[in-house]
């Protein structure tokens, strides 16, 4: 089954589309992923590490929905409506109309033409369709698109388990050094039981801090997120970038 992203995203973006703060861990039962940060202390049943999320939504920040994506991308590429629409083969009359109702809304693009606008544009198909709701590459598209809405909505960092066991009565609560970055009251943290998503978290973390450090561009930055996963290679626990991705975001050139 095939659900288009401007159903299954609008779902989320009511869920979420409210004024609240929530600390989200990732954890994976298979391997230690995250350096370590001394300002952070927690006490657990496993000994391992975690990749955290801090994520802030305000009233007004929501997901992108289909018709935005496509318009998103679109510019980022430079190319206008009309020159979309007479690549999709509209007639030049209204080459650009077409477009404009896909971006508006009004009209909601069938699969093979979403297939189409994702080869004209160079991305993923992901972006447009969602063919798996809930699987690790649409709960990373889900977080992608929250983040070109607002870059200050995700704030990841690393979080490190002490070591040995406690008792399920023990205290897990997780402390941190206060700082502007944090909401004025302490977030609720969970943790999901998906490894993978782990595994792509930690690339993100990396990329999102190439970014703050000015050592990637913003461009670059939106180019990997587009092509990902083709864009995305492996990250070891110690955030060394293996640069074993089959996309070369890095060198893609824009016209």
């Amino acid at each position: 089954m095939i659900y288009y992203i401007n159903a299954y995203t609008t779902l989320v973006s009511a869920a979420l589309g409210v004024c609240f703060s929530i600390g989200a861990v990732i954890k994976d039962k298979r391997s230690v992923y995250v350096r370590q940060k001394p300002c952070i202390n927690m006490c657990c049943c496993h000994s391992c590490m975690f990749v955290a999320i801090h994520i802030i939504f305000q009233k007004g920040h929501r997901i992108m929905i289909l018709g935005e994506r496509i318009k998103r991308i679109r510019t980022f590429r430079g190319l206008t409506q009309r020159e979309l629409g007479l690549k999709l083969g509209y007639e030049e009359r209204n080459a650009d109309v077409r477009v404009a109702q896909y971006e508006s809304g009004y009209r909601v693009p069938k699969k093979d033409t979403l297939m189409e606008i994702a080869r004209i544009l160079n991305v993923n198909y992901i972006n447009f369709i969602t063919e798996a709701p809930g699987c690790a590459e649409d709960i990373m598209q889900t977080f992608f698109w929250l983040d070109e809405d607002n870059r200050n909505t995700f704030h990841l960092f690393q979080l490190v388990c002490n070591p040995g066991k406690c008792n399920a009565s023990d205290d897990k609560s997780v402390c941190y050094n206060d700082s502007d970055e944090w909401p004025a009251h302490a977030p609720v943290g969970m943790w999901i039981d998906y490894g993978l998503v782990n595994e792509f978290l930690r690339e993100w973390f990396l990329r999102k801090e190439q970014l703050k450090s000015g050592e990637i561009s913003e461009d670059e930055y939106f180019e990997w997120k587009i092509n990902w996963p083709a864009s995305s290679s492996s990250v070891d626990e110690k955030g060394n970038d293996k640069k074993n991705n089959s996309y070369d975001w890095r060198n893609y050139r824009h016209e």
